[in-house]
Parts: structure tokens; sequence; C-alpha cells
């Protein structure tokens, strides 16, 4: 980044995307506020430069809308991801994969308010976008369903429920590392499921699945 501001200003668009990619290194960190300073300032500079729609924009967007999500500054991240929404809507169209990911995040907004008949509300809406502007069996297609089935599992929908995540269990899985977040998640809304529909076959096959990827245990250092 300095390399970059030395050459280039400031107030380029090249040091505001330098800005990004170490503000995204923040937020690994658990860094939140000092990643939000710079994603504001790499957001007046992309501003400054293209106007206020533009796909770069809607990309600064989403990184501010995931901080205020994982800070629970919920009406912060619903309105930046409302607004990634409408420029992405504006510049692609409505059957583009990223209007849809950002109609995804205001979902996982709602789901981490708990308002999940508002989330299933938003995932109903990605999976038919996702599935013509990608496949149905595309990575995106597959978390959506996921997340899908885990709204309805907290409204105690439970058939419905196993259907969207067994659906987007069985995509995801021949695509990602067993390990991945929205494959444990899914293992364990399918045990949760299949428990209520009372199949002890399911339930114990999907436990066997998670004591199989259950995450190592650290060794002990011997004195």
């Amino acid at each position: 980044l300095e390399i970059v501001q030395n050459w280039y200003g400031k107030d380029n668009v090249i040091t505001a995307a330098d800005l990004t990619i170490l503000a995204r290194t923040l937020v690994y960190e658990n860094r939140y506020d000092d990643a939000s300073a710079l994603l504001q300032q790499s957001l007046a500079i992309k501003e400054a430069t293209y106007g206020k729609v533009h796909p770069s924009i809607a990309s600064t967007l989403n990184e501010l809308g995931n901080v205020a999500t994982k800070t629970q500054n919920y009406d912060a991240a619903i309105a930046y991801f409302t607004r990634m929404a409408d420029i992405c809507r504006t510049v692609y169209g409505e059957h583009h994969y990223w209007y849809a990911t950002a109609l995804s995040n205001i979902g996982s907004v709602y789901a981490a308010e708990k308002d999940w008949p508002r989330a299933e509300k938003q995932y109903r809406m990605v999976i038919p976008i996702y599935t013509e502007a990608q496949s149905a069996t595309s990575t995106n297609t597959g978390i959506a369903r996921v997340k899908l089935g885990r709204a309805l599992l907290r409204q105690r929908r439970f058939a419905e429920a196993e259907t969207e995540t067994r659906a987007g269990y069985e995509i995801l899985v021949t695509q990602m590392d067993p390990k991945v977040t929205f494959l444990v998640n899914a293992r364990n809304d399918l045990v949760e499921e299949y428990r209520a529909l009372k199949k002890p076959a399911e339930v114990a096959e999907f436990q066997a699945l998670i004591a199989a990827n259950a995450p190592e245990a650290k060794p002990t250092a011997s004195r």
C-alpha cells in the first residue's frame, strides 16, 4: 500500500484497491474498526473517480457490509448491502449472480438477527437467480439452499428444511473440503432435522460424518 500510494497518489483507484486488500487482512485479525476506516477511504476514492454507481463500489460496499455484520451493526449492514444490490441491479440486471449475492447478504443479516422469515424470503429470491446465472449445482446455489434450510429449520418446518439442507449439502460435498463451514453447518442441521423427523438411520449417518470430520485435537506438550 505504501509503495502504491507513493507512486500513484492517495486518491488513485489502484490505491483504493490496495486499501481494500489490507482491510480484508485486518478483518481476519478481528480489527474491525481499522478495517472499516480503510474501507471508507477506499469507498471515497472510488466514488470520487467513478461516481455513485460502479461495480468496484459495489465490491467495497460488500466488504463494509460484512464488517458491519460481524460487529452486529445490522442496520448499517442492511444499508450497505441494499446499496450494493441497487448498483448490481443497475449495472448487471436482476439475473446476475452479483445481484443475487447482494440479496443473499441481506438474508445473512436477517439470519444474524434471527429474523428467520425474512431470511427465508431472501434466500428464496436468490436460488433461482444463481440457478439461472450459474447452474443448479453451482457452489453459490448449494450455499443458498443450505442457508434456506437453516431458516426453515429455525421455524421448525422440519420436512421443508431437510429438503433444502440435503439438496445444498449434496451440491457442496463434491466441491468443497469436508471441513468447510457450510458443510459443517449442513451436517449439524441435518442431524437436527432427521431427529425431528424421527429418522434414526439418517441421524446416525450424519453423526458419523460429523465425528469423522471433527477438528483434530492439538497434542499436549510433554513436561
